[in-house]
Formats: C-alpha cells, structure tokens, sequence
C-alpha cells in the first residue's frame, strides 16, 4: 500500500513539471502579445505578467507592475492603474515589507473607491487585512476581512465567501480563540462543500488538520489531513499538498511514529525540490526532530542549522522559534547547557513576541531543566513557576476548548441525523400526498362522468342558442381581424415606403454615378471605335471594371438594409448575429463582450452604432489583415462606451485626416451625430484599438 502511494506521487510530481512547463508557456505568450500592443490592452497584458510572475520572480513582476502603472498613470486608465497598485502590494508583502504593501495597497482602494467598483475594493480589503495580519494587527485584520465579506456576499460570490471564512479562522487561531476559529473552519468547509469548490476544500482540510495539530489532537488532525490529501493527488495541486504532507509527518512525529513521519517529510521536501519552492525551512526542522529521537544528535544540529539559515533568509520567525527550541534541547541532550540556554532565550523571545503559548509553556519546561542541571536552583525554581502558571491557564483553555468542540460536533452530527429525519418525513409526506392526490382524483372522476351525461342534456337543447351566438361572436372576430389586417397593411406600406427612399437615395448616390460613366465610356467607344481600335478595348476595360464595382456598391447596399434582428430583438442578439455570419467563415474569430444592455436602448441609437461598428469591422476586413477582433460595449448611467481592438498591421494615425475613403469620415460623422468622441489608437503592425465614448442623452 505504502509503494502505492509513493508511485502515485512520484507521478504527481512528474506531471505537475509538465504543467510548470505549461505555465511558462502562458507566459511566453503574453510576452508576445504584449509587444504588438497598445494603451489599455498593453497595460492589461503587463498587469497579467506581473501577477504570472509573482511568486516565481518577484523582481520581474514588480518590473511589469510598474510599467503597467507608469502607462495607466499617463493614459488615465484608473482600473488597470489600481490593478497595478494591487499587484505592487502583493509583491511587498512577499518581500516582507508590510508598510510598503500597505500604502501602495491604499492607493489602490482609493481609486476602486473613485470608479465604485465593488469588487475591486473587496480585493484591496482582503490584501490590507493580510498585510494587517502580518503586522499582528489580528483585529484591524478581521473588520478588514468582514467587509471584503460583506461585499462578497452582494455579489452572491460563493468561492470568495469561503475563502474569507477560512482566512478569518486563521486569525481567531491566531488570537487563541479556538471556538471561534473552529466555527469559521467548519463555514468554509461546509460552503465549499456544497458549491463542489475541491481546491478549496484542500486548503481548508490543510488548515483545520494544522488547527488540531496545534491542539494536539493528533488523530483528528491526520482525519481531516488525509481528506486534503486525497483532494490534492486528484486535482494535482502540488503546493498544496506539500503543505498537507509536512503536516501530516508532523502529526504522525508528534505521536513518535517517526517512521511514518519521516516518509512523509521526504515526499514533501521532493515536491518543493522538484518546483524549486523556497520555503523548505519546516521540512528540515521536522526531520531534524526524528534524527534527534533517534540520538543522531549532529546530523539533527545540522538540519535545524539549516532550517535557521532558511527561515532567516524568508523572515519566517514563526519557524525560526521551532528550529531554535529544538536546536536548544538537542544541545541539553550533547550536555552542552550553554549554547542550550542561548537557543532556549531566542526561542523564548520570539515565541512571546508572537504569543505562541503552546511553545512557550515547552521552552520554560527546557530552560527549567538546564538550570536544574546546572545546579543553578533559583533560576530552575523561577522558570518551573512559570511553566506551572502558564500550563494551569492553558489546561483551562483545552478544557474549555474541548468541551465547545465537543459541543459543535455534536451539533453538527445532530444537524446531519435531523436532516435525515426531515428526509424521512419528506419522502413519508410525498407518499401520503400521492395517495390523497390519488383518492381526490378518482372521487373527481365519477363526478365528472355524472356532470357529463347531465351536460349532454342540456347541451341538446342549447345547441341552437350556442350556434346563434357562435354567428354573432364569428361576425365580431372578423370585423376586428379585418380593422387589424387594415392597422398592418398601412404600417407595413409605411415602412415599405421609407425603405424605398432610403435604397433609392444609395443607389441615386453611389450605383447612379458609376453607371453614368459607364454610358460615357461606352459613347466613346462606339464613336471611335473603328477609328482607335487600341484606345477603344482599355474604354471597354474601365467600362467592365465600372460595372463589377456597380455590382459590389449593389450589394453593400444589400448588407446594409437594417437587420431584422436589430429591429425585432436589439443591438446585442444583431451583433451576436453579424459575428457568427463573420466567423462562418473561418477566417476571423471574434470576441464580443457586452455589459449593462438589460434594456434596450432607442432605436435610432441602435441602428447608429450596430452601423458603426459595422463599418469598422468592414474596414478590418479591408485593410487590416487582421485574424482576431474584439469588441467591447459598455453601458453606464451616463454614457456607452465602445472599444474595438484588431490585431492587424496597424495604420498611421496622424494620416487619418488625409484618408480619401468614406470608412473613417463615416464613423466620424455618425459619432458627432450622436455628440460623442472616437479615438483611434494605432501604428504600423501593431494592430488598432477604436475607443468610442457616447453620452445616454
């Protein structure tokens, strides 16, 4: 069994190397597609970056952050610009610098603040509360938590709610406050649970498996760890279940089945090896730990020395107060009491510093004993008082902390027996209704046969008034369907009648002229024709070139007749329309994203802009030699925005005034009609980015 499981890691490990492969492959990609564009897609792009690079080069996603700010900053993009902020934070946090993260996280909340973009301020609360968390500021840390829930929970934000509920726990088992944090624990993996949400159910069932193991409720915690585990071989979360593994050989240590835990340990430390994480301080204390149990006292100085070097490189105090306590018992055990008490005293300070009463309560017991062994009998005395003090206080804790987990999972287990019950009386409650519906429908029956055979008498001698009154009632439907049909005819010659002015203008204006000219080259070529035989077949050219573009002007006028979708349905289904007809054939692909279009809009403002977009896309087609389009609309209170974005060659923008086509003067003209602004974003092979600005009124 034990072969089993060490063959199916090692081909988890083997697999997620290939998904690490993967993933620099994402990155290879935005890399390119940030070098061919321009203004807010560009600082997208880089913001991206910046977040694919944060934990695997933290000094190469600052990089990208700050480009992504220096190019929002300049061009007045605030939600990339505060997305820039955020990502600035992350990194701040992970190099340790909380105050850094915590101003330029602030900044960003300002902005999301400014555009009112709810999402956005619970993303910023959420980093503020880890930072605060960090600074061991735990109450600042959970208001922070809470109103980046509250939000979630507006926003129906499932995955989010639970993941707030766990990072909550983790600051109320920060505090000691067990029942609490237990409380929260069982939200999050209850919510999780019911939204089928896996990868977070590994976090959860990692937390509250280290949650019983600072408990020291070992078994409890290798139940709810193994829970983990199986979720992270299935889901190939290999970070994740890394962490599980360490603290399932740190339960298994902890009930000095050394062993076990040492394998373990080992699987853990090959996953962080194999994706080269840094964070391998834990892994060398514990198994330092099991070479001490074994009395291989210098190769355990020699792990814990090496967890100390770690653990100070990634600031990591919490695991630097383990690996000094450990370093310090192992030097008792050598009889070398100095160098044992100078670990025992920085393990103390920083184990009060970060109130982990738990280690403070071992290393009082340690520091004890040295003096003991020293014969230094005042100072034994002292620390044993305070190990006594500390330990009281603590015995009271677990007491009262084991009698409130006692309660909720009784709680819970009497949750789960009454909602079975309830399913009982459900399913006895369907059958008894089945049988009444049943009983009420045979009873309804035999009066139904009895109504009928009355019914059928009566019927017999009203038969002639029903058929009076069905001539009288026949008469009044078609009169009303005549007057009607009358409503639809002038309607539809009313619109009939404006279509056909509308298509005699365009044919007046555009197929009109060209075929004038086809009349005179032609008078030319019969007047002349036997005497510039040469000159007469290039008439008879241009005259036949005239006539295939008269053709192509007859059917963009055709394609230009107002979609009946537009009319029938609105702007988004005759876009959605125009997008598949586009991408039927297979040469362009094209992403259409809308947002606030819940109502529809006046229809000469429709028509407006499907026309719009309609002729920029003609114009892509056109020019642009372009593979891939998107099109964005966006609808306030206030005003539409538009953004078309091509991934073609690109145009000067500076020469737009000096274009001789009807393309761009017709986007102009119809978005000043409408008294909004049109931008055009583009250079030479760097594709276009239209962004179109319309005011509601």
């Amino acid at each position: 069994m034990k072969k089993a499981k060490y063959f199916s890691l090692l081909a988890f490990v083997t697999y997620h190397t290939f998904l690490q492969s993967q993933n620099f492959k994402t990155i290879d990609s935005l890399i390119i597609l940030q070098s061919n564009q321009k203004g807010i897609a560009l600082a997208k792009t880089l913001n991206e970056l910046s977040w694919e690079y944060t934990y695997k080069n933290d000094s190469l996603a600052m990089e990208y952050a700050k480009q992504a700010e220096k190019l929002s900053s300049t061009s007045g993009y605030i939600i990339e610009l505060a997305t820039s902020y955020i990502r600035q934070g992350n990194i701040y946090l992970n190099y340790n610098e909380f105050k850094k993260a915590e101003y330029i996280t602030k900044k960003g909340l300002e902005l999301e603040k400014e555009e009112k973009n709810e999402l956005g301020i619970a993303r910023a609360k959420r980093l503020l509360a880890i930072v605060q968390k960090k600074l061991k500021n735990y109450d600042a840390a959970i208001e922070l938590y809470q109103e980046s829930l509250a939000i979630q929970k507006q926003q129906k934000n499932h995955k989010k709610i639970a993941g707030l509920y766990n990072n909550i726990a983790l600051l109320y088992k920060s505090k000691n406050e067990f029942i609490k944090a237990l409380q929260y624990y069982h939200k999050s993996i209850n919510l999780r649970d019911s939204i089928g949400d896996k990868k977070g159910l590994i976090i959860s069932y990692k937390n509250i498996g280290a949650f019983y193991n600072d408990l020291k409720k070992y078994e409890r915690a290798l139940v709810e760890l193994e829970k983990g585990r199986k979720l992270g071989v299935e889901l190939q979360d290999s970070i994740q279940l890394s962490s599980i593994l360490l603290n399932m050989g740190a339960s298994y240590n902890y009930l000095k089945q050394v062993d076990s835990a040492l394998i373990y340990f080992n699987r853990s430390l090959t996953i962080k090896e194999k994706l080269q994480l840094k964070n391998k301080e834990a892994i060398y204390n514990n198994i330092g730990s099991i070479k001490e149990k074994k009395n291989e006292l210098d190769e355990a100085i020699n792990l814990y020395n090496k967890s100390i070097t770690v653990a100070t490189e990634n600031k990591n105090e919490i695991q630097l107060i383990d690996a000094y306590y450990n370093i310090g018992r192992t030097y008792k055990k050598k009889k070398q009491y100095t160098k044992a008490l100078d670990y025992y005293f920085k393990a103390l300070a920083l184990a009060e510093k970060h109130k982990k009463e738990y280690r403070i309560l071992d290393i009082l017991s340690g520091i004890g004993k040295v003096y003991e062994l020293l014969e230094d009998y005042e100072n034994a005395n002292l620390y044993n008082e305070r190990h006594i003090v500390i330990r009281n206080q603590l015995e009271a804790q677990a007491r009262k902390a084991a009698a409130a987990i006692q309660t909720l999972h009784y709680e819970r287990s009497k949750n789960k027996i009454l909602q079975i019950e309830k399913g009982k009386l459900e399913v006895e409650s369907k059958q008894k209704t089945i049988q009444l519906i049943a009983l009420i429908t045979g009873s309804t029956l035999l009066l139904l046969l009895f109504f009928v055979l009355f019914k059928f008498y009566r019927q017999k001698k009203q038969k002639e008034i029903a058929i009076q009154n069905e001539k009288i009632k026949q008469g009044e439907i078609e009169e009303l369907l005549k007057t009607q049909e009358l409503k639809s005819i002038h309607a539809m010659i009313d619109g009939q009648e404006k279509e056909r002015k509308r298509i005699a203008q365009d044919l007046h204006d555009r197929l009109g002229s060209m075929l004038s000219v086809v009349k005179i080259h032609y008078k030319s070529v019969e007047e002349n024709l036997e005497k510039m035989k040469a000159d007469s077949k290039m008439q008879y050219e241009k005259a036949n070139e005239l006539l295939d573009q008269a053709c192509v002007a007859v059917r963009e006028i055709s394609h230009n007749m107002v979609s009946g979708v537009l009319t029938k349905f609105g702007l988004i289904p005759a876009l959605h329309e125009l997008k598949q007809n586009l991408e039927s054939t297979g040469e362009l692909e094209i992403e259409l994203i809308d947002y606030g279009f819940d109502d529809r809009m006046d229809n000469d403002m429709e028509i407006n802009i499907y026309r719009i977009i309609q002729e920029l896309i003609g114009n892509i087609l056109k020019h642009a030699n372009a593979k891939e389009i998107s099109i964005q609309l966006l609808k306030k209170e206030t005003r539409i925005n538009i953004t078309v974005i091509d991934d073609g060659v690109g145009f000067d923008t500076d020469k737009i005034i000096s274009f001789s086509g009807m393309g761009i003067k017709g986007i102009q003209s119809r978005v000043e009609n409408l008294q909004g602004e049109v931008i055009f974003d583009s250079g030479k092979g760097n594709g276009t980015t239209v962004t179109i600005n319309i005011p509601m009124n």
